[in-house]
């Protein structure tokens, strides 16, 4: 795995300019262990991985490599031993959706039903029962977007619509409910599978597709940007040293952003079911 770490300046108060002055990254190569080869859930891509309740979870996703979509929910403490969770009256099947955590609670925003995309939105206490907050969220229909929780507020950002158009509107809530449009152009281009987080109290936004998507004429990025408010923007840079990428992950951890790498499967290959 290819990981980069970004330092934080030791300011408390930084001017919009220094991140982008300042900003460094590193390759790093992480020892990786593989805990399982064969997990017990069926091999897949478009999935969604988090942490709750001191618990990893696997959310949907595509069965193997572009095959039927999924809704099914899985557990583990050790990442060795899964559990399949009997859920009841949750979402329909989909991919390329989010997964996040708001208020104690599991939430999940959005996604590719096939052929149709979704702006509904769950939450779940225990990841069996579900409850739909709206079926219709304000902003439009889109899957491979990004979902955080900031300042009290569940965000949405970017992601394919309906007609595979990329976007780079932002969209905050504080019910899941009722949903409020930040903006409607950020200042970053439109775009689909990047990764955004929550670091030094900002939003983060790093790399993903731009373009025409119904078109397939897109391009890879590898920059880097951040607000504290989702309205403006400041670009920390252009291009960061590591390779341009989409479907990857990032993550904050020892005081740093970190980001790793995404690789693309050969295409007779199938989605994976190994845990690393």
């Amino acid at each position: 795995m290819l990981s980069i770490s970004c330092n934080k300046p030791e300011a408390e108060n930084i001017d919009p300019t220094d991140f982008k002055s300042n900003f460094q990254a590193k390759k790093k190569t992480l020892k990786v262990k593989l805990i399982t080869k064969e997990a017990p859930f069926e091999k897949r891509e478009g999935h969604t991985s988090v942490t709750f309740n001191n618990k990893i979870w696997i959310i949907g996703g595509y069965e193997g490599y572009g095959g039927n979509p999924r809704n099914d929910i899985w557990q583990s403490k050790d990442g060795m031993s899964w559990t399949k969770l009997l859920a009841t009256k949750h979402f329909s099947p989909r991919t390329s959706h989010t997964t996040t955590l708001f208020k104690d609670k599991l939430w999940v925003i959005g996604g590719n039903e096939i052929p149709n995309r979704k702006n509904d939105v769950w939450h779940s206490e225990d990841g069996i029962i579900w409850k739909e907050v709206t079926d219709k969220a304000n902003f439009s229909s889109r899957s491979s977007h990004t979902a955080l929780s900031f300042n009290d507020k569940l965000w949405v950002i970017g992601g394919l619509d309906q007609d595979k158009n990329p976007l780079n509107d932002v969209w905050q809530s504080k019910n899941g409910v009722d949903w409020i449009q930040v903006t409607s152009n950020a200042a970053f281009s439109p775009r689909f599978n990047h990764t955004a987080f929550v670091f030094d109290n900002k939003i983060w936004v790093i790399g993903g597709k731009d373009g025409i998507g119904a078109s397939n004429k897109v391009s890879v990025k590898n920059d880097v940007w951040y607000s504290k408010n989702g309205i403006d923007w400041v670009q920390a840079t252009s291009e960061a040293p590591f390779l341009p990428r989409s479907g990857h992950t990032s993550a904050v951890y020892d005081n740093s952003i970190w980001a790793v790498s995404y690789a693309h499967l050969r295409a007779h290959e199938t989605g994976r079911n190994l845990v690393c």
